[in-house]
């Protein structure tokens, strides 16, 4: 506390030499103590520049000729009317991106997530949200025409994904973008993992078969209470889900989206095994996008990096380690661990026969039924997804691991579970190398 009256007190002098008690984030006292006071401020996840400059700008206005002297009664007094501003100015939020080819046969609600399907009427859709924002139809409508009309025509002609957030409207829109995609990405991430060979993704006719918009998807619409913090988000990434999300009705399945969405896209506290996770889940998908745009080849050499980040950081033997690790922390129903680390070395051979020797990695003739290279593809990035998606269960035991040893985990340790994590995993090669290929990971690979 003494370090921020030390801050606040440099600041009034700042505004008194200035003769102007006006604010701007360009003042230096004004930087600095904001840097600092968010430290103490209970309401530190709703904050808001705009909203704490404002506070403070009108409370050093209403002191400037007051004798007391800044001591921590003050400082109290700022920190508690900051919270308050967070506080009120705090509303819950739809955020609602249509998602191009999925398709959903009922209403999913979960969480803070919901999903409309496609076949629903724009008159249903708009009910839906209605119903989710706690607003009258008449409004949501009014809403959806100015989208139709400014935005995006066919917004209500697709399977659209609600995303409920919790937080200053300026943030909503500033991360609308970023969490629709996430979101996304992670869904996706999880069909590959648990659906993809499940006869789960819609067929050539299926998709000839249905209706199409008429004009593509194009923008995210946020939702609210009052009318002044709804609003539009250009969408700039690659939406579509080319499959059907009825799984996602089972319980298992929302709960592992949800941990690995609290877990990898918003950490408590994000750390650098966090962030080795979050970056491959976002490798995983262009690996997706790659292979949904008929470019296998570079989808392989994606899918084969994203697992190298994860599993073999600054080590060599890429291609034994790999073939060796991912069958025993991840499996696949029909296939035996030899099997499978036979594929994967394969496959990984052949990446380097691309990369040093310019062979060809696969072959594919756009005929999904005369290509085993386009099976291989799907059945390695389902192990990789599968990794990825097991996240949850591997932080939990790390975290749980450095706790017994009484090692703190916080911003000064920020590699510690990383490195942990690849002891566990070096731990792990070296035994199988030995023969001794028991069984570091049945302990906590129960997701798989």
């Amino acid at each position: 506390m003494k370090n921020i009256n030390k801050l606040l007190n440099d600041l009034i002098q700042y505004c008194y030499k200035k003769n102007n008690f006006e604010l701007s984030i360009d003042d230096r006292p004004l930087y600095n103590l904001l840097g600092e006071i968010k430290k103490h401020l209970t309401y530190k996840k709703y904050f808001e520049v705009d909203i704490v400059i404002s506070t403070i700008e009108n409370f050093v206005e209403s002191i400037k000729y007051s004798s007391k002297k800044v001591d921590n009664e003050l400082v109290t007094k700022l920190i508690d009317l900051i919270n308050k501003n967070l506080e009120i100015n705090v509303e819950d939020h739809y955020i609602v991106i249509p998602v191009p080819k999925a398709k959903c046969s009922m209403l999913l609600k979960f969480d803070k997530y919901a999903i409309i399907p496609q076949d629903f009427t724009r008159e249903e859709k708009i009910k839906e949200i209605s119903k989710l924002v706690g607003v009258v139809y008449e409004e949501i409508e009014s809403f959806a025409e100015h989208t139709e009309k400014s935005r995006s025509p066919s917004f209500y002609e697709y399977t659209l994904l609600c995303i409920k957030v919790n937080n200053q409207t300026s943030m909503v829109k500033f991360d609308a973008e970023n969490i629709s995609k996430y979101t996304i990405f992670t869904i996706r991430c999880l069909y590959y993992a648990y659906m993809v060979n499940k006869n789960n993704k819609l067929s050539f006719w299926s998709l000839i078969r249905d209706s199409k918009p008429k004009y593509p998807s194009t923008h995210i619409a946020i939702f609210s209470k009052e009318s002044w913090r709804m609003g539009h988000h250009p969408i700039n990434f690659f939406s579509n889900c080319n499959f059907n999300l009825d799984w996602l009705e089972e319980s298992e399945y929302q709960k592992v989206m949800v941990d690995l969405i609290d877990t990898i896209i918003n950490p408590e506290n994000s750390d650098e095994l966090s962030e080795r996770f979050f970056n491959a889940l976002l490798l995983m998908n262009k690996s997706y996008q790659l292979s949904n745009q008929s470019e296998e080849l570079l989808s392989v050499l994606v899918s084969l990096s994203t697992a190298e980040s994860l599993l073999t950081k600054g080590k060599n033997e890429k291609r034994l380690r790999l073939s060796a690790i991912i069958p025993r922390i991840v499996s696949r129903e029909g296939y035996t661990i030899p099997q499978l680390s036979k594929i994967i070395n394969q496959l990984y051979m052949k990446r380097n026969d691309f990369l040093h020797g310019g062979e060809n990695i696969v072959q594919f003739y756009g005929n999904e039924s005369d290509s085993k290279d386009r099976d291989t593809l799907i059945l390695l990035q389902q192990l990789i997804s599968k990794v990825i998606c097991s996240y949850p269960t591997y932080t939990n035991y790390i975290s749980g691991m450095l706790a017994k040893e009484g090692r703190e985990i916080g911003n000064n340790n920020y590699q510690e579970r990383s490195n942990r994590w690849d002891q566990i995993i070096n731990d792990m090669f070296n035994k199988i190398i030995t023969g001794e290929d028991n069984i570091i990971f049945e302990k906590i690979n129960e997701v798989n």
